[in-house]
């Protein structure tokens, strides 16, 4: 967010909370889907350099996939973002360009198809919640979007 390098997610993927220096270890849990929906504040404020971003987030794939070999990825686009604000920045579609771009990259890079995109409805028909944020509504909207999009993996 406001394109602070500290406060990432790789950095507090595999810790038991943010912050804590106790790191989740169970190698017996393998989940079968693992969802990353980040990119909303990253493009808060503009538009990220497209080859850091993209560089950033394959690395984060390799580090999933290195703990979870078989999970499939799905590369989520939220609700929160659309191409009206900030103006004319078109910062939904430039988001929904680099999973794309990235998604491309991961599969081939790991010789199959295991990470997907998908774009969740924008907020918005449904109303808001605090600060923006979804509201109840939003989230059962998108919950059965996603839902519905990983019964289509899992019957591939």
């Amino acid at each position: 967010y406001g394109e602070d390098t500290l406060q990432v997610m790789p950095r507090f993927y595999d810790k038991i909370h943010r912050d804590s220096s106790t790191v989740w270890n169970d190698p017996t849990w393998q989940p079968a889907f693992t969802i990353i929906n980040l990119g909303t504040n990253d493009f808060f404020k503009g538009i990220p350099d497209e080859a850091i971003f993209i560089k950033k987030y394959l690395a984060f794939i390799d580090q999933i996939k290195e703990k979870h070999p078989d999970t499939k990825i799905v590369c989520l686009s939220g609700s929160m973002m659309n191409d009206s604000w900030p103006p004319k920045q078109k910062v939904l579609t430039k988001l929904n360009d680099y999973l794309k771009k990235i998604t491309k990259q991961a599969n081939q890079k790991i010789g199959k198809k295991d990470v997907y995109f998908f774009c969740l409805s924008p907020q918005g028909k449904l109303g808001y919640g605090c600060s923006w944020h979804p509201n109840i509504e939003q989230h059962e909207h998108n919950a059965e979007e996603l839902y519905a999009f990983l019964l289509q993996l899992i019957n591939q």
